[in-house]
Parts: structure tokens; C-alpha cells; sequence
């Protein structure tokens, strides 16, 4: 659930990309991004892999509603 908490409700791809070679770290955007993931190649750093993810509002949304949908499921069992 972490994963999608912090990928749908505080990362931010307009902002910040992600860096495979460097332990999966974040890192600032030179410029505001598209709402695009971008995601560097550990093979090629100037490389995006994820240049063509014209449908990251799509994932995140899903992300967030699997999220929430799980934290909704927990919440009924512990009220039970």
C-alpha cells in the first residue's frame, strides 16, 4: 500500500523523475514536465524509458483508487 500512497497521493511527475541507476533515487526536473513519468536508463542516462507514458494521469488515478479502495477494505475490517 505504500507504493500506491506515495506514487498517487505525494510523488510528483511534473517535478521530479526517478533514477534507476542511483539506488532509485528522485530527483528535480530541469522544467516543469507534462505529467510525464521520467524514468532515467541505467544502460543510457540520457535516456528516458519512459518518454512514451502519454497516460501517466491514467496510472496515477488508478493508483489512487486502488489505494483507496484497499484502505477502505482495512478500515471496514479493523471496524468490525
Amino acid at each position: 500500500m505504500g507504493f500506491l500512497d506515495f506514487y498517487s497521493n505525494c510523488f510528483d511527475p511534473r517535478h521530479y523523475g526517478v533514477n534507476t541507476s542511483k539506488g532509485m533515487s528522485f530527483y528535480p526536473l530541469p522544467q516543469v514536465n507534462q505529467h510525464m513519468f521520467v524514468i532515467v536508463d541505467p544502460v543510457n542516462p540520457t535516456n528516458n524509458t519512459a518518454r512514451n507514458s502519454f497516460r501517466t494521469p491514467d496510472v496515477l488515478n488508478h493508483f489512487r483508487a486502488a489505494f483507496f479502495c484497499l484502505k477502505s477494505q482495512i478500515t471496514k475490517e479493523f471496524n468490525k
